[in-house]
């Protein structure tokens, strides 16, 4: 299932800060946002739905039955003025953050956390960030330190691929040896 992010926009004015904390309240669980406007309430939510199609079809009866029984001035039906968007955009969260600028926060790791991915002491891992090992360590408050765990593993990486050839040429250099010793 995919995350979506749906924006829908309504003809409804003077939503009060009652009827939209009730507008909220149903749509529980959506993480929406309510903004309400002098002349349209803009609602944004997120939720995960199997395909685009199937998205909208949510948004759209959720924030429809939410906005008719709450804010909109049908008397609690889905056909009266202001009950039906004006507006419905539909996309993935990550077409959203990409629209909205938003970056992705990177996965952080904490000294220990390093160590253990990378086999060596705590103490061994804020040596590393003193020598500038980690482009990416940052200071957080006062004491606490991170590291984005991509470099992290990437250093990992680097040295299991450097170790498996150093002992791939140590077994060559043996094979060697011992063929030689057989002549």
């Amino acid at each position: 299932m995919t995350h979506y992010v749906a924006e829908l926009s309504f003809p409804v004015a003077g939503v009060t800060p009652a009827q939209a904390t009730a507008i909220l309240e149903d749509l529980e669980g959506f993480h929406a946002a309510v903004a309400p406007g002098p002349a349209r309430l803009e609602i944004t939510m997120s939720f995960p739905a199997e395909s685009p199609v199937s998205a909208q079809r949510i948004a759209l009866d959720r924030a429809v039955d939410a906005v008719a029984s709450r804010g909109g001035r049908g008397g609690g039906t889905r056909t009266g003025v202001g009950t039906m968007p004006t507006f419905v955009a539909v996309m993935t969260e990550d077409e959203f953050d990409q629209r909205e600028s938003f970056d992705r926060i990177p996965d952080l790791l904490t000294p220990p956390q390093a160590a253990d991915i990378l086999g060596v002491s705590q103490q061994r891992v804020r040596q590393m960030i003193d020598e500038g090992k980690f482009l990416s360590a940052q200071r957080v408050g006062e004491r606490t330190i991170v590291i984005a765990r991509a470099e992290v593993e990437a250093m990992h990486r680097t040295h299991v691929n450097a170790a498996s050839g150093a002992l791939q040429a140590l077994a060559d250099n043996v094979a060697t040896v011992l063929d030689k010793s057989k002549a």
